[in-house]
């Protein structure tokens, strides 16, 4: 019986000049930075209130918020600092 030879792959990604590479590096956390999106407990601790306070305070649309999948919620930091400086100047 013959064997076949498997040949090593050797086929490269085409880079598509239409969209960014992935991952974008304003996605990337950087050794000794924050990380630009923070989950929504961390909002709670940022905001030092309890985790539901902070998922109703998003799901009310008072705090802007990213959904990346069905189940991962997210806000951008940026975002929160304009938020919060508005508030503030109340």
């Amino acid at each position: 019986m013959r064997e076949k030879s498997v040949a090593p792959h050797s086929r490269s990604i085409p880079e598509r000049p239409d969209r960014p590479s992935w991952p974008s590096s304003s996605l990337i956390v950087q050794a000794g930075q924050e990380p630009r999106f923070i989950r929504i407990d961390e909002l709670g601790d940022l905001l030092r209130v309890s985790r539901s306070t902070a998922y109703a305070m998003v799901a009310s649309g008072l705090i802007p918020s990213v959904r990346l999948s069905p189940r991962v919620l997210r806000v951008d930091r940026n975002e929160l600092e304009l938020w919060l400086a508005n508030r503030v100047g109340r």
